[in-house]
C-alpha cells in the first residue's frame, strides 16, 4: 500500500493531484485544514489530504509483461548495403566516405554488443 500526504489551497486540487500521481484507484483517508507554516499570522488555509492505492505487485508485473512491445529480431541481411561510390562532382564525395565508414563501425560495434547481450538475429 502507498500513502501519500498532499498539501494544496483546496481539496479539488488535491484530488487531481491525486488522480495524477495514484491513479483513479486512490482512496483519501483523511482531510485535515491546517496552516501554511511559510507565512505565519497571515498564512491562508491550507487543506491536507492524506490518500492512499493498494495494488498488487504480481498484477504490476503481468500488466507491464502483457502491455510492454516485444522485442523483433533484427537480421542483417534485411539492411541495405552502403554503397562504396561517391559523386564528386557534388563535393560530398569525402564527406560521403567519412560517413560510410562511420555507419560501418557503429555496425559492427552494434553487432558486437548484440553478440554479447544474447540476442540472436534471425
Amino acid at each position: 500500500m502507498q500513502i501519500k500526504t498532499y498539501k494544496t489551497f483546496s481539496v479539488k486540487d488535491a484530488i487531481n493531484q491525486i488522480k495524477t500521481e495514484m491513479g483513479s484507484d486512490a482512496v483519501i483517508l483523511s482531510t485535515r485544514e491546517v496552516k501554511d507554516e511559510n507565512f505565519g499570522i497571515m498564512a491562508r488555509p491550507m487543506v491536507e489530504v492524506t490518500a492512499a492505492v493498494d495494488y498488487d505487485e504480481e498484477m504490476y508485473k503481468k500488466h507491464v509483461e502483457k502491455t510492454s512491445p516485444k522485442p523483433r529480431p533484427y537480421s542483417m541481411v534485411d539492411m541495405a548495403p552502403i554503397s562504396n561510390t561517391s559523386d564528386s562532382s557534388f563535393g560530398f564525395g569525402n564527406n560521403i566516405d567519412l560517413i560510410a565508414s562511420e555507419v560501418n563501425r557503429l555496425s559492427s560495434m552494434l553487432e558486437m554488443l548484440l553478440k554479447h547481450s544474447g540476442v540472436r538475429l534471425a
